[in-house]
């Protein structure tokens, strides 16, 4: 019961702070994409990232993330995803839950996305998201929306905009209040060749400095890539590879916080063609 007890009150801190330094919701799936700068990563959607990017193929696609936080299950997220390309628009599809019994977070997730001419790319998200505080209370739910922008400046260069939470929605508790991050991201990628690939990003949350993020991924042979970058302040290093058995895709990635220690994120995803 001591335990079950501690366990509450870390999740409850623990949640309220390194969700806003880390500038995302628990439940919200990590990217796969180098320092997680995913706002104008065009190769992959990430459940809960720039909704505008699932416009940017013509592909159904499903895909699976496994997140772990410092080497602890109870820290965990799980989540899933599918793309659905339709002649008017692509859906997009998420489902993420994070925590253990005493304490998580589900999010799902509901996203439109089109082209007005292969340039300029535009999406919309909103998600139901509860939470899981204490048993006796039981979930307190809201929803939330995100919204995002894809620019094709040249061949090699895009642009892209993604806000969560712009209307900073947050969850009234009995006795306090769950506050659901707002974040503005403005992000950048180039394509330097067609096996090397620079990402640059930029959040703001609300309430928090500026927090930046850089990455290179380097197509080494045709299924095998290397992904290197790192973002904040203290810097957090990432490393990560993603190796492709035809329309299989496996993501493996790693970021070391100096303080806290390894996160592990592992992505599964399928193409159908």
């Amino acid at each position: 019961m001591k335990l079950q007890l501690f366990f509450t009150l870390f999740f409850s801190v623990f949640c309220q702070h390194f969700c806003l330094t880390q500038q995302q919701p628990s439940a919200q799936a990590w990217s796969n994409a180098p320092a997680q700068a995913s706002t104008a990563y065009t190769k992959q959607w990430t459940a809960y990232c720039n909704p505008a990017i699932i416009s940017t193929v013509d592909t159904y696609k499903i895909a699976a993330n496994y997140v772990n936080r410092f080497q602890l299950k109870k820290l965990s997220t799980t989540s899933i995803s599918s793309s659905i390309p339709t002649k008017i628009a692509t859906i997009g599809l998420a489902l993420s839950h994070f925590g253990y019994s005493q304490y998580n977070e589900i999010q799902g997730g509901v996203a439109v996305a089109r082209n007005f001419t292969d340039r300029f790319h535009v999406g919309m998200q909103f998600n139901y998201y509860a939470v899981l505080l204490s048993p006796t209370e039981g979930y307190k739910n809201t929803v939330i929306a995100q919204i995002g922008i894809i620019s094709k400046i040249s061949d090699a260069f895009f642009i892209g905009f993604h806000t969560y939470n712009p209307a900073q929605t947050n969850i009234e508790l009995n006795l306090t209040e769950k506050r659901i991050p707002s974040i503005f991201s403005l992000g950048t990628s180039y394509h330097f060749s067609d096996k090397l690939l620079w990402l640059g990003q930029l959040d703001k949350e609300i309430d928090f400095p500026l927090q930046w993020r850089t990455g290179f991924e380097y197509l080494m042979v045709k299924e095998f890539s290397l992904k290197i970058g790192g973002y904040g302040n203290p810097f957090v290093p990432n490393l990560g590879v993603s190796v492709f058995i035809k329309q299989l895709q496996i993501d493996l990635n790693f970021e070391r916080n100096p303080t806290l220690g390894i996160n592990s994120i592992c992505g599964l995803s399928y193409t159908f063609r």
